[in-house]
């Protein structure tokens, strides 16, 4: 083939003269001078040919390099791969032949260039960007080839070149670092302006001293420029608003008629008193801007007629206390004050009337000091001191008769008087007694001397009334036990969990997961408490495992025997109530109780081992949400509520444990929505189920009904 020149085709054929199907896989290298029609991406055909059949192999040759001489040979090799036994994997050589002259690129005047990756190409060395001088040679971003050189292009600009770093294009008319040539740059507080450094002083005034260089002044507060450059303001003078002013701070500035003005201070100046030129009288003095008289120590007293004039307002009758208050005939002013004059006697000034003059040593109205009065029956003023008369029967204490057989200030004895704490006491024959509490206090032991030791509001064990105890896990909050509903779990399922979970999270301390067992479905939203409930078809249900008994054959936390309250929100219409808890045995050997539920009727039935077993009185198959509480009390027994309120009760004992307790040790399943059939018939739940509790202790009728009011 003429190099340049594509080749031709070249088919090859060949047969299946075996018995079976022959597969084929031909290929060429990828890259070369040859390959095959109809070619997959990796360069291959591949095929299946029938017993007795043949198939066709078409080999495409490429096109012959500018370069190859005449009679060059340029080579390849198809491979052809089969399934049949010596003929798997078969090399077949390909040639072509390039014929003619060897090609030549010719470029005349321009320079032939060669890239790595590229057939050879012309180009113009003397203005060719990406061969600037010789082939290969790429001008940088901004510059161009001019006459094989690669040179910054600046246009209306002018081209500087700094001692260091690349040259750059630079406006000499307005570049402070290159002004009217390049590297001319200048100085602080100067810009470039027409190709020359000039001050710039904006809104200021540009002054040029006759010596120096010039600056920039505001002529409206400079001193040394004020108004215009070079006016200077003389001493004790500022330049305002470009005017050379006396300044006076928070003094007045005054300008006599002649003379230079000055300042002065108008609230003392006796020459400028409250303004200037306004002169005080002698005598007088400038106070706060008025010229007033001066007393010293004394009042200036100011007539309606007459000038003013000085009196002392203590001891003047006519001035007593303020000036004007004149005292009456037969009172003289003592400090300030009109008094009559009583001699060894005592002045007296009641609530209502005039003064008079009282004898204090005898004056029952004014015993001792005016006012004092012996009120008390046959009390008498003696040596200015109320004295009583007693009766043989009573004591004076304090100037007063009283029986000191029931007079609790004077008990027994003058000044005994009977205290208790938090209570009151009273007098009997002579003797303290507790008389009665403070609010909110009680006197629970009978004992006198501790008084009424039991706050009734706060104390567990006298909560309300003495002998009122709080149950575990109460505390006495304003005389009333109040549970803390969030302590004291042996389990905890809100039930909150996400769709397909296969455990619901136990949110008490001991992370008793409960495991799904059966459909169990965890509905977002449905909940009657937090975010969700769980959805029970009959099939299905919770199962806790514990990992010890109260026996104690394993480790760690139990079900107790007693002592214990289980409480549930659960929603059924169902036309039975099925089974909503039970206790199973598994670990430690069989058995069940504690099972509430009924797998024949709408009353919910309530079971402890084999003795007690109690039966409900309200129908719960209504459709609506219902909160089931079961409590184990080994002291008061069994009782199970419906919504806070009492549904039965029990005190029956059982055989191996007593009253309000479980003979069933070996216990360690809780199930949630089974019954299993252990009693009543009541095996699976229908319905929702939410917010189940498992407490460590039992919950008071009270607190069983802030349960239910705290989660309704």
């Amino acid at each position: 083939m003429d190099c340049g020149s594509a080749g031709g085709t070249k088919t090859l054929s060949f047969s299946n003269t075996g018995t079976a199907s022959l597969h084929y896989r031909a290929s060429m290298d990828l890259g070369g001078l040859f390959s095959l029609q109809g070619a997959l991406s990796d360069g291959s055909v591949s095929g299946d040919v029938s017993p007795g059949s043949g198939a066709t192999l078409t080999v495409v040759a490429g096109i012959v390099p500018t370069t190859s001489a005449s009679g060059a040979v340029l080579q390849g090799s198809l491979t052809v791969t089969t399934n049949a036994a010596g003929a798997d994997n078969t090399q077949i050589p390909i040639t072509m032949t390039a014929q003619g002259s060897t090609c030549t690129l010719t470029c005349g005047s321009f320079a032939k260039c060669t890239p790595s990756n590229a057939s050879p190409y012309c180009a113009n060395t003397a203005t060719d960007n990406a061969n600037c001088g010789t082939c290969g040679n790429s001008c940088g971003v901004g510059e161009v080839c001019t006459a094989g050189v690669c040179a910054l292009t600046c246009g209306a600009l002018t081209k500087c070149s700094p001692t260091s770093g690349a040259p750059y294009c630079a406006n000499v008319a307005t570049d402070s670092a290159n002004c009217g040539t390049c590297g001319n740059s200048c100085t602080t507080g100067q810009v470039c302006n027409g190709g020359v450094c000039t001050l710039s002083c904006g809104a200021l005034t540009k002054c040029s001293p006759s010596s120096g260089a010039p600056y920039c002044a505001n002529t409206t507060t400079d001193n040394t420029d004020c108004g215009t450059c070079g006016n200077i303001c003389p001493a004790g003078q500022v330049c305002s608003s470009g005017f050379c002013t006396i300044t006076c701070g928070t003094l007045t500035t005054c300008t006599p008629t002649s003379g230079a003005p000055y300042c002065a201070n108008t609230m003392t100046d006796r020459a400028n008193c409250g303004t200037c030129g306004n002169s005080c009288a002698t005598g007088y003095v400038c106070v706060a801007g008025v010229c007033t008289i001066t007393c010293g120590s004394l009042s200036t007293c100011t007539p309606t007629s007459g000038a003013p004039y000085c009196a002392s307002l203590t001891t003047d009758n006519a001035n007593c206390g303020a000036c004007g208050t004149s005292c009456t005939a037969g009172q003289v002013c003592t400090a300030g004050h009109c008094a009559i004059t009583c001699g060894a006697l005592s002045t007296c000034t009641p609530t209502s009337g005039a003064p008079y003059c009282a004898n204090l040593a005898s004056d029952n109205a004014n015993c001792g000091t005016c006012g004092t009065s012996c009120t008390t029956g046959g009390q008498a003023c003696v040596g200015g001191v109320c004295t009583a008369t007693c009766s043989s029967s009573e004591t004076t204490c304090n100037g007063m008769c009283t029986n000191t057989s029931f007079d609790p200030s004077n008990c027994g004895t003058c000044n005994n008087t009977c205290t208790f704490a938090q209570g009151s006491g009273a007098c009997s024959g002579g003797g303290c007694i507790l008389a009665s509490c403070n609010a909110g206090y009680l006197d629970c032991n009978h004992i006198q001397t501790d008084g009424c030791e039991v706050n009734k509001n706060t104390d567990a064990a006298n909560c309300g009334a003495c002998g009122a105890s709080c149950a575990l896990g109460e505390t006495c909050n304003l005389g009333i036990c109040t549970a803390n509903l969030s302590s004291g779990f042996l389990g905890y399922w809100k039930l909150d969990d996400a769709f397909g979970s296969t455990s619901a999270l136990d949110s008490g301390p001991n992370h008793l997961n409960a495991q799904v067992q059966g459909p169990v479905t965890f509905v977002p939203g449905a909940g009657k408490q937090g975010s969700g409930a769980i959805s029970l078809a009959g099939n299905g249900y919770l199962r806790v495992l514990f990992p010890n008994d109260a026996a104690n054959q394993g480790t760690g936390v139990s079900i107790p025997q007693g002592n214990i309250t289980f409480a549930m929100w659960f929603q059924t219409s169902a036309s039975v109530d099925g089974g909503l808890q039970v206790i199973e045995g598994s670990t430690w050997g069989g058995g069940c109780d504690r099972i509430v539920g009924n797998g024949g009727g709408t009353m919910l039935q309530y079971n402890s081992w084999s003795e007690v077993n109690m039966s409900g009185t309200i129908a719960v198959n209504d459709g609506a949400w219902h909160q089931m509480t079961y409590v184990l009390d080994e002291t008061n027994g069994f009782k199970a509520y419906i919504d806070g309120v009492l549904n039965v009760s029990s005190t029956t004992a059982t055989g191996n444990c007593g009253e309000g307790c479980s003979g069933f040790n070996w216990a360690s399943d809780y199930w949630i929505g089974r019954g299993g059939g252990c009693r009543f018939s009541a095996d699976y739940f229908v319905g929702l189920i939410d917010d189940v509790r498992f407490y460590d202790h039992v919950l008071s009728p009270a607190a069983v009904l802030q349960l239910y009011n705290a989660t309704k």
